[in-house]
C-alpha cells in the first residue's frame, strides 16, 4: 500500500493509495451498479495516479451516454481518446485492476479512503486555505498519526473551542 503520513521518510510523496484507487475503480467493471456511488462522491482530482483519472474520466463519459460500463467498453472508450497507450499494460491494466478487487461489495469503503487522501493533499497544498493548513499543524502537534481529515477538522474545532470557552471562563 502506498500510504504517506507527516514525519515519515516517504512524507514528500503526497498521500494516496493505489490499492483504493484501484479497488474503486475496478469494483465498477466488476459490479456496474455501484458506479452511481463512485460517480456521487469522487471528482477526477481525486484520483492520484494519472491513469487512474484517465479511467475515471472515461468511465464518466460512458455513463454519461447511458451505456454499461465494462473493460470492453471502458477499453474502447480510453482507446478512442488516444489515451490507451497510457495506461500501464493498456488493455490488460483494466482486467487487471478488476482481477484485483478484494470485494466489490465494500467500494464504498475504497471510495472513501481515495477522498480522505485526496483531500489531506489538498490540505497540504499551497493554494489550500490557510485555515485548512492550520487543522494539518493542530494535528500534528498533538503528537499523534494521522488518520483521517475528519478527525483533524474535528480536533481543531475542539482546540478552539477550549481556547474560547477558557477566556471566557474567568
Amino acid at each position: 500500500m502506498a500510504d504517506t503520513f507527516p514525519g515519515s521518510d516517504s512524507a514528500r510523496v503526497p498521500p494516496h493509495n493505489l490499492d483504493a484507487e484501484r479497488s474503486a475503480l475496478g469494483g465498477v467493471l466488476v459490479k456496474p451498479v455501484m458506479f452511481d456511488e463512485l460517480a456521487t462522491t469522487l471528482s477526477t482530482d481525486d484520483f492520484f495516479l494519472p491513469a487512474h483519472r484517465e479511467i475515471f474520466d472515461a468511465m464518466m463519459e460512458i455513463s454519461r451516454r447511458q451505456q454499461p460500463i465494462d473493460v470492453v467498453s471502458l477499453g474502447d472508450e480510453i482507446k478512442s481518446r488516444g489515451s490507451l497507450a497510457r495506461l500501464e499494460g493498456g488493455a490488460a491494466y483494466l482486467i487487471e485492476i478488476a482481477n484485483a478487487v478484494p470485494t466489490a461489495e465494500n467500494i464504498g469503503h475504497y471510495v472513501r479512503l481515495v477522498k480522505e487522501k485526496a483531500i489531506v493533499r489538498r490540505m497540504r497544498s499551497p493554494r489550500a486555505p490557510r485555515s485548512s493548513r492550520a487543522a494539518m499543524a493542530i494535528s500534528a502537534s498533538s503528537g499523534s498519526s494521522w488518520t483521517s481529515p475528519r478527525r483533524c477538522s474535528s480536533r481543531s474545532h475542539s482546540r478552539a473551542g477550549a481556547t474560547v470557552t477558557g477566556a471566557w471562563a474567568t
